[in-house]
């Protein structure tokens, strides 16, 4: 019984694998995440120990082989979250783009109202409108 027990149960964790995979496009199962990975680790970890139970001892490597796709398990479900969190700060910033130049029409259309509400005040001093005021060297000796 114990043997069809962890046979189920490796299965179960395989699927575990699988479903966190569709579920990782949320982002928002963090606990899941984690605790799935920690099953696949500590479940290599014991196959490489202890092994399956059944498996004759001159095919010790079919443990080792299974202990690797849990570890391959670990690395692709990482790598699948890292995809998933940097398309949600893609998107973030997007969104954040969009707000940043709706907040700017906002304030320029308000500007804009303004300056019709008070068309009496002079306009503000630009560079061009200013008379330069050079101090070079040459403008102050007296040359004769």
């Amino acid at each position: 019984m114990t043997g069809w027990a962890t046979f189920l149960g490796v299965i179960a964790l395989l699927a575990s694998n699988r479903l966190l995979l569709t579920l990782l496009g949320d982002g928002s199962k963090r606990v899941f995440f984690w605790s799935v990975q920690l099953l696949n680790f500590l479940t290599a970890c014991a196959l490489i120990v202890w092994g399956l139970p059944g498996v004759p001892e001159g095919l010790g490597i079919i443990n080792y082989f299974v202990a690797g796709v849990f570890l391959l398990h670990v690395v692709e479900n990482n790598g699948a979250r890292m995809k998933a969190l940097e398309k949600r700060i893609a998107m973030a910033g997007e969104e954040a783009d969009h707000r940043r130049v709706d907040l700017l029409e906002k304030v320029r259309a308000a500007k804009a109202a303004d300056d019709e509400e008070r068309p009496d005040l002079p306009e503000e001093a630009t560079e061009d409108a200013v008379p330069s005021q050079s101090t070079s060297s040459s403008e102050e000796s007296p040359t004769g």
